[in-house]
């Protein structure tokens, strides 16, 4: 492969990243903002807080269903598991 393709092939990995993981990079910038800071233009936060993280955890409602969607993917994992190794 020729360097001028290689370089090609190249750009166009790092462009595909860049455009899959920016909204990630946002989402995860926008969690770790104030709440007066959330409107601001700025991609990265002026002051990181992890209080919107706080709030989310001690939620009653979330932390049960968090434990339940654990709980339902081991033991959907563990039948997969289970059965192929039995069909193997």
């Amino acid at each position: 492969m020729s360097p001028r393709r290689r370089l090609a092939w190249a750009a166009a990995a790092v462009a595909t990243t860049t455009w899959a993981l920016g909204p990630v990079l946002w989402i995860v910038a926008l969690s770790l903002k104030r709440g007066d800071d959330v409107t601001s233009r700025r991609f990265w936060p002026r002051s990181w807080t992890l209080d919107s993280y706080r709030v989310v955890f001690e939620t009653p409602l979330f932390t049960r269903a968090l434990w339940n969607s654990i709980g339902v993917s081991l033991l959907a994992t563990g039948l997969s598991v289970t059965l192929a190794s039995l069909a193997a």
